[in-house]
């Protein structure tokens, strides 16, 4: 496996927390963990290239999978990728306890081109 991990250690406890509520099951908890943690692995080693998110985070993806007993892809990972490295926003259930999209689009950094317009203004001298 190949590349580097970034991600926020308050982040991820916070999305172990809200997992945890999601599956409070010890077993199913550890299922859902494991899902993740092979979908991590998926994205490093470059076997997933994850699906572009469409009404928000623009540059972040998402990878789905299945927790544990699930007939559905209920799970997520938001990341976005270089050649040597996945930068993870977040991780989990995608709508229990709460809507994963919305509980960690405050995490997301605004780049400079996220915001820029095309009359060739800086984000600077923007209104």
């Amino acid at each position: 496996m190949g590349g580097r991990v970034l991600i926020n250690a308050m982040d991820v406890k916070a999305d172990l927390l809200i997992l945890e509520q999601a599956f409070p099951d010890t077993a199913t908890y550890a299922g859902a963990l494991a899902a993740i943690l092979n979908g991590i692995t998926s994205l490093l080693s470059r076997r997933s290239p994850g699906g572009e998110l469409k009404h928000a985070l623009p540059g972040w993806r998402k990878h789905k999978c299945a927790s544990p007993g699930s007939a559905r892809l209920d799970l997520r990972i938001v990341f976005r990728a270089d050649a040597d490295r996945v930068e993870l926003l977040g991780f989990g259930h995608r709508d229990d306890p709460w809507d994963l999209y919305g509980y960690i689009a405050p995490r997301a950094p605004i780049r400079k081109t996220d915001r820029s317009t095309d009359r060739g203004r800086s984000p600077e001298d923007q209104p």
